[in-house]
């Protein structure tokens, strides 16, 4: 059993994995400094093509967006750890088991942009942690993040906007990128998304003009203080990347701490 425990440390409650949308106009990063990060591929015509990208919290457990998967199998998917490249080195494994949250699976037929976009992807077999592969934290449900924090995204996706929303993604990053976001205020996120329901399980951030994630980031970890996984990276209208207006939403991770951990071990 690979399991998550929750841990009190200076003042502020984290989960802790036990026994430990691309960048554009971002920086490289390299798995050193992020050994969580965890690139996911879907085979497509006799070759792995990058999808999304996620979080390793345990063993057998990567978080991800639930869009990312829908009604695929399980068997076409593969997860690469370990490695700052997406296309070599590092671990492979196979995804054995999607558990989306329950309340995703209400609404997973609605148009975009869905709420509760959350999945554990469930892999085998178990990854040994190295240097170079270690779980992320995850914060409980008490975890305020002030407007203007700094947090950093994270993923493989696109480098630049080339504004298609549909397809392959031909222009992904071959290395781990990285860019830094601040946290949105929510009310003026909820103000400038006026079409759209911004709820509370939603975080709002945003980066400097001409940076950002964008396709193929999502399912991607946005982070805090280096590895504690405060969002998980979902959508942006109309997939404007790096556009400074309206801000790109994650999934709040501290929303579902508990679930996490309920359904994250194995």
């Amino acid at each position: 059993m690979h399991k998550l425990v929750l841990l009190v440390l200076c003042g502020a409650a984290y989960a802790l994995a036990a026994p430990g949308a691309r960048i554009v106009g971002g920086q490289g990063a390299s798995i050193e400094e992020y050994p969580f990060s965890a690139v996911l591929m879907y085979y497509w015509e006799d070759v792995w093509q990058p999808n999304c990208g996620g979080a390793l919290v345990t063993r057998t457990t990567i978080l991800s967006a639930a869009t990312c998967y829908g009604f695929a199998l399980p068997s076409t998917f593969s997860a690469r750890v370990g490695s700052t490249s997406r296309v070599t080195g590092g671990t492979v494994v196979a995804a054995r088991e999607f558990v989306f949250h329950p309340d995703y699976l209400k609404v997973m037929e609605a148009l975009q942009p869905m709420p509760f976009d959350l999945v554990i992807v469930r892999v085998a077999p178990g990854i040994e942690y190295s240097t170079v592969i270690q779980p992320a934290r995850i914060p409980a449900a008490q975890f305020p993040l002030p407007t203007g924090t700094a947090l950093t995204a994270l993923g493989w996706g696109q480098t630049t906007n080339n504004g298609s929303l549909i397809g392959i993604i031909t222009e992904a990053s071959e290395t781990l990128k990285q860019v830094e976001v601040r946290v949105f205020d929510q009310q003026t996120c909820r103000e400038r998304y006026s079409a759209y329901e911004i709820v509370d399980h939603m975080l709002c951030s945003i980066a400097v003009e001409g940076a950002g994630t964008c396709r193929g980031d999502s399912g991607g970890p946005v982070v805090l203080d280096g590895d504690v996984v405060v969002g998980i990276s979902s959508w942006r209208r109309n997939n404007l990347c790096g556009n400074d207006f309206y801000p790109e939403i994650s999934t709040k991770v501290s929303t579902f701490s508990q679930w996490i951990v309920e359904n994250g071990s194995g």
